[in-house]
Parts: structure tokens; sequence; C-alpha cells
């Protein structure tokens, strides 16, 4: 995976040739598409434009709030996100802020959300996304 450039401009508001707005992430990164929302930000497909490498970005914003994510919960995210290595887990490329604004750059995973693959709210299907486990 290519990576983003060190000490280009995080985001810079363009319009693509077709007028439709793009957001370019780092200098040679584009944001194509939101993959997804939550509670606290959102997800975004950036792809680089010399190589065509897609990664997924998590933005979100800290308010330091109870109701909101805090600074210590995103570090403890990261930190976690930072130690797990298994090829069936998304893998962490690092990470930017910009103010109170913080970018998590992780593997881009095409297929759609996993909750819809599991079987929606019941979970039906979770059993076959767990490892079993062993009895000692």
């Amino acid at each position: 995976m290519a990576t983003a450039g060190a000490g280009a401009g995080v985001v810079k508001e363009k319009a693509n040739a077709s007028g439709e707005g793009r957001t370019s992430f780092v200098e040679g990164w584009e944001f194509m598409q939101t993959l997804g929302e939550g509670a606290y930000g959102e997800v975004k497909l950036a792809v680089c434009k010399e190589s065509g490498d897609c990664v997924a970005v998590k933005i979100v914003t800290v308010d330091g709030g109870k109701e909101g994510l805090t600074h210590e919960s995103l570090r403890k995210e990261v930190c976690i996100l930072k130690m797990l290595r298994h090829t069936n887990v998304i893998k962490f490329f690092g990470q930017r802020t910009q103010g109170s604004t913080y970018y998590l750059l992780l593997e881009y995973a095409d297929g759609g959300e996993l909750f819809d693959r599991i079987g929606g709210p019941d979970l039906q299907l979770a059993h076959l996304y767990t490892l079993p486990t062993r009895n000692p």
C-alpha cells in the first residue's frame, strides 16, 4: 500500500472535471465516496491517484464531552488496532490529525457491511465468523 505523503495538507476541497465535489485527502489521494456512517463520524474510501491503491479512512471528531468521543477512548482504539495482526482482521496503516479531527487509515475491504452478512439484528450467521474456542 502506498502511504500518504508526510507534510501534505490533510483535507482540501476541489471539484472534478464532471463538476461533482470530491475531496483531496492528502497530496495524491482523493476521497471517492462515503462507505458508512456512525455515531461519532464516517468512513470514506480514499484512492491514490497514481497507483489506484484504496484505503478506508475513518474520520472522527473528538469533542471531549461525556456523551461524545474522547481523546482517551480514541487513543485506546488506535492502540488496539496497532496490536491486531491477523489475516481476518482489518489492517491499521496509521493516523493523521487536524485539530480535533482524527483520520484513521484502515485496510479497505469491499463487499459491504459485515453486519448485513452475518444476519442483521439476530446475528444468525455470527458463528461462521468466529473462531472455535479450546477448553483447557
